[in-house]
């Protein structure tokens, strides 16, 4: 099961005393909205950005309550 070999990966860089500044099982807080007002690109391309990051963000979400 894929989920379960992640909880592993980070424990074992735990375990070896490895800094770890990241997970792969916690969606970070991340306020994406802003993040993609602030690039530089027109209006057109940051509302696609947007209705694609939606997607996105619903099939990490998923992702992420499923290995929890």
């Amino acid at each position: 099961m894929q989920s379960a070999k992640i909880f592993i990966h980070e424990g074992v860089i735990i375990c070896f005393g490895k800094t770890f500044t990241g997970t792969f099982t916690e969606m970070p807080a991340v306020d994406w909205e802003q993040e993609i007002e602030q690039l530089d690109l027109n209006s057109f391309l940051k509302q696609q950005m947007k209705e694609k990051l939606q997607d996105y963000l619903k099939k990490f979400e998923k992702n992420v309550l499923v290995m929890v």
